[in-house]
């Protein structure tokens, strides 16, 4: 102690303020080291949190991307199935349609076909008629002289009934 004496160290005075050294340490440890330890083990748990949170929602935004590209393939198959049916049932649509004017085109030329046949049968009856009445005329002047009535009926009938019959 001699020592610390002749280099102008009071040795009471160092262990007094060794002491006070030692007693500061342990307040600034247990006031201000301690609570500074807890806020910045409380701030690299937050920021752990945080960095964990940012990983889960990156997940969770692959996977909703992931989820809307399969929502949409599904809608881009669904419309196209939609489309094609849609062609599917136009082109039905388009045969069954071209069928019923076949179908209404032929009704119509056998339509004109009877009416055709029928105009052509009473044309032809109007024709036969006419002509008996000209022949039956015609027989009646050359036969007025030569017949009496009975003959030139039975000759008018037979004439009708080959030209009629």
């Amino acid at each position: 102690m001699e020592i610390l004496s002749k280099l102008g160290i009071d040795w009471r005075l160092l262990i007094a303020q060794i002491v006070n050294f030692a007693i500061l340490l342990a307040l600034l440890y247990k006031f201000a080291y301690k609570p500074l330890l807890a806020l910045l083990e409380k701030r690299e748990a937050m920021i752990a949190k945080s960095v964990e949170d940012a990983r889960a929602i990156e997940e969770r935004l692959q996977q909703t991307e992931k989820s809307a590209q399969e929502v949409l393939m599904g809608a881009r198959k669904e419309a196209a199935e939609i489309f094609e049916a849609a062609e599917h049932t136009a082109e039905q649509r388009r045969k069954q349609s071209l069928e019923k004017t076949k179908e209404d085109l032929r009704q119509i030329v056998e339509q004109t076909r009877m009416m055709l046949k029928n105009e052509k049968e009473a044309m032809v009856q109007e024709a036969r008629a006419e002509i008996a009445h000209i022949v039956v005329r015609a027989t009646e002047r050359v036969l007025a002289d030569v017949a009496h009535e009975k003959v030139n009926d039975s000759l008018v009938q037979k004439t009708l009934e080959k030209i009629t019959g």
